[in-house]
């Protein structure tokens, strides 16, 4: 058998813990059964850019904002609709330590890239669904 020393990568383990929800200002008064409730959790859910605005104020720059607008109008193939629970998990650390500006942390948080796509690159013209981009949908429920 070989001896646990002869392992040539150190593996670390950390405590995985959801951050703080209280740090960001929307959620200050939140308490812990409300966070933890999915009832809550929908009612909450940001669906458009004001929305996102009073989540979290000021501390992310306008022209993250203007962004986000650009992108939705411009290449978003779905509307917005991101949980409390996920917005939580976006830069959880930038308003702790208190250093740096969010908005930097925020756009280099990758489940914010995921999640909340803002300046995307366009869809190059081989794309199988190019053709299909710059077309209006004239049925009804297209609206």
């Amino acid at each position: 058998m070989p001896n646990q020393n002869d392992q040539p990568y150190l593996y670390r383990r950390r405590e995985m813990a959801e951050p703080d929800w209280r740090r960001i200002p929307a959620w200050r008064h939140v308490t812990v059964t409300e966070w933890r409730s999915a009832q809550w959790q929908r009612a909450h859910c940001v669906r458009n850019i004001s929305q996102l605005q009073a989540v979290y104020g000021d501390l992310l720059d306008e022209y993250f904002y203007t962004d986000l607008d650009r992108d939705q109008r411009e290449r978003a193939t779905m509307s917005l609709l991101i949980p409390p629970h996920m917005l939580n998990t976006m830069a959880p650390l930038a308003l702790v330590r208190g250093a740096g500006s969010l908005t930097a942390a925020f756009r280099s948080d990758p489940v914010r890239r995921y999640t909340l796509p803002v300046s995307r690159t366009a869809i190059p013209t081989t794309h199988p669904t190019h053709s299909l981009r710059g077309t209006r949908c004239t049925r009804a429920r297209c609206g």
